[in-house]
């Protein structure tokens, strides 16, 4: 009895689910139909343009609209916005074409998802008027309740954006726009305490290239306050291959913008170098973290930075394993680096370096004159300790065995001192070194001891030596004048084992 029953029970139900398939389906086959007619397009385009006026704040205008329902794809061509520029200006924003693909369009609310997006030829036009206002429309706020303090304007996310031919307009600056960007989530709300926007704003990944360089894949993540003539940047993170950037500060006055705030940065300049194609450095990383502040007038940025576990290697230098750190000042008049310390071939340099006018070296003399820039000069101090006089000597060896064989032994110390006025390669430099030779030298190392004061002239090329006296086990050599072609250089070598020669003829490589 029980079995029996249960059998028209389930009929039953069959039936009311073919009858919901059944509706389901006349229900898709007329939404179908539907999605064709000229009243659906009109209902796209009149929430579109609802949409944008809500979000820019501006009045919008559309060309051409057309719908692919079955693709969930959207084309608007000549989709324009007008700001509070003049009739006869160019219009705040312009696109030629725009095609998206919808993922999600959420009937309540301004949310937006979208597999892509492509804007062809896209303008963006600002204008900076006497008062400190510029073009940029006034949002068109909908009545907020006693307690909501923030009102949302839009969120959407999107998994390719790409645009092609883009501009952007700044005041009478042409900026152009040609970028693809991956899994960017973006919100705005507008916050009635304070009267500015709210911000956010994550870029999964993009790639850019610059003129003929390697392309370079990077994320970025920004959290700001957008007023009326500021933008006021809680929170900056960019992260490529290469770098790893957080920055914070404001932005005020769009028509004369001035710029203050802080950064942290991590580079790895042999990736970087890569990008560049360029070979001399194999690896690096440097730490750079300061503050600064910027105007069209002048700019101002000082900090710390630091290279760890640097090799360099090219024609006339190759050095491994290096650390520099340094106290920095960079101005429009000034470069100064204090505190410089660096770890290199067995020993340390420290000092301080500055260069006033600096911007003069780069400038013509006709350039200079021109624009009345000051003639500049610079100095540079250095103190030597404990520096390997091997490893200096193959450091400069341009490659050539002829050092490494001769396995020179002793620990460097002294000072440089480097003077120029007008450019560098007029510079002067004093050394003063002393060499120190090993208290126990391996049998096959040569011991050298010594020390020398001299002047090199960077615009002659010459050495002004005014003594030089090195030492092994068993020679003397002693020398003073000119190392150059326009005096004479008085040189004088005495051994009391000629068979120490043999080491060094042996290292040139003759019998």
């Amino acid at each position: 009895m029980t079995e029996s029953g249960a059998k028209p029970r389930r009929r039953k139900i069959w039936k009311y689910l073919l009858a919901l398939a059944g509706i389901g389906a006349l229900l898709l086959v007329g939404l179908c139909w539907y999605a064709t007619t000229d009243a659906f397009q009109q209902m796209v385009r009149g929430r579109l343009l609802s949409e944008l006026e809500q979000v820019t704040g501006g009045r919008v205008e559309l060309g051409r609209i057309h719908t692919v329902p079955f693709h969930f794809q959207v084309e608007v061509r000549d989709l324009t916005i007008h700001g509070r520029e003049g009739a006869n200006e160019i219009p705040y924003a312009h696109v030629d074409r725009l095609v998206a693909q919808v993922k999600l369009i959420s009937a309540l609310g301004a949310e937006f998802g979208f597999r892509s997006i492509l804007l062809d030829h896209p303008i963006i036009h600002v204008v900076f008027y006497p008062d400190g206002s510029t073009n940029q429309p006034a949002l068109k706020l909908k009545p907020a309740s006693a307690k909501a303090s923030v009102q949302q304007l839009f969120s959407f996310a999107v998994s390719r954006l790409e645009v092609r031919r883009g501009e952007l307009l700044w005041q009478n600056e042409q900026i152009p726009l040609d970028f693809v960007a991956n899994d960017i989530s973006a919100d705005m709300s507008y916050s009635l305490l304070h009267s500015h926007y709210v911000v956010n704003l994550l870029l999964g990944k993009a790639e850019s290239r610059i003129a003929s360089y390697r392309p370079v894949g990077w994320t970025a993540e920004a959290h700001f306050f957008l007023s009326r003539n500021a933008i006021d940047v809680k929170s900056l993170k960019v992260t490529g291959e290469q770098l790893r950037l957080e920055a914070s500060g404001r932005l005020q006055d769009f028509e004369h913008p001035k710029i203050a705030g802080k950064y942290d940065a991590n580079i790895d300049i042999a990736q970087l170098w890569a990008i560049l194609r360029r070979r001399e450095v194999h690896r690096g990383v440097m730490q750079v973290s300061g503050s600064g502040s910027w105007s069209e007038e002048d700019f101002k940025t000082s900090g710390k930075f630091r290279l760890n576990n640097l090799d360099w290697q090219e024609a006339s230098i190759n050095s491994r394993n290096s650390d520099v750190s340094a106290q920095f000042l960079l101005t429009a008049q000034q470069l100064g680096l204090t505190q410089i310390e660096a770890k290199a071939l067995g020993g340390t340099v420290a000092g301080d370096a500055q260069i006033d006018h600096w911007r003069s070296s780069a400038a013509s003399t006709k350039q200079q004159k021109h624009n009345k820039l000051e003639e500049q000069n610079g100095s540079i101090h250095l103190r030597i300790k404990d520096v390997s006089i091997g490893a200096l000597l193959r450091a400069v060896s341009n490659g050539k065995p002829f050092f490494t064989r001769l396995n020179m032994a002793g620990s460097t110390n002294g000072s440089l001192e480097s003077r120029w006025r007008g450019s560098y390669r007029s510079a002067e430099t004093a050394i003063a070194l002393a060499v120190t030779a090993p208290p126990h030298p391996l049998q096959d190392e040569l011991p050298l001891s010594g020390t020398t004061h001299a002047v090199y002239h960077s615009g002659s090329g010459e050495i002004d030596i005014t003594d030089f006296a090195a030492n092994t086990r068993a020679t003397q050599i002693r020398a003073s004048g000119v190392l150059g072609s326009s005096a004479p250089l008085h040189l004088s070598v005495n051994t009391s084992d000629v068979r120490e020669l043999q080491q060094v003829v042996n290292a040139d490589g003759n019998p």
